[in-house]
């Protein structure tokens, strides 16, 4: 719940103070795009393979049951959320500061947190590291979909719960 109060007032605050909407309309998102975005989602559910051992959704409902299941599916719709506004606002500050747009900055700042942070409590180096691959292809993948709010939030579900 204060993640959804925090994540609220951000979003509001960037928009009064700075005019940075995160929901704003976009180019019409091409086919070579979609091509691109689905072999990110590839790439990203062979690394969740290899890091789970099998496919992460059933793997999951197989060890925590029913109702256990739809509780962690439903608290990875809100984590999905908040590391996507990492990735936004992450790009957006690194744009502004070194005026490039088509670096994805977003996803270098989700991996040096998200990533390292699962380093450190899995304990285990190569699924930081992956983590943090994975974190860089969701920057791409928000760039790709050219920063349309909707499609990259849908995006970054599918490839989180595979």
């Amino acid at each position: 719940m204060v993640w959804g109060i925090i994540s609220y007032l951000l979003i509001k605050f960037s928009s009064e103070r700075y005019g940075f909407s995160i929901i704003n309309r976009t180019d019409k998102i091409k086919t070579h795009q979609w091509v691109s975005v689905i072999l990110c989602v590839i790439i990203v559910s062979i690394f969740d393979y290899i890091n789970w051992g099998g496919l992460k959704l059933v793997l999951e409902f197989k060890n925590n049951g029913l109702v256990k299941f739809i509780f962690q599916y439903i608290y990875y719709l809100f984590e999905t959320g908040l590391f996507m506004l990492i990735i936004i606002f992450g790009h957006k500050a690194f744009e502004t500061w070194f005026g490039r747009s088509d670096i994805p900055y977003g996803g270098f700042v989700l991996a040096l947190t998200w990533g390292l942070v699962h380093w450190f409590t899995k304990g285990n180096l190569l699924i930081g590291l992956s983590v943090a691959l994975s974190s860089i292809i969701y920057g791409v993948v928000y760039l790709l979909l050219n920063r349309d709010l909707k499609w990259t939030y849908f995006t970054l579900v599918i490839m989180f719960v595979l």
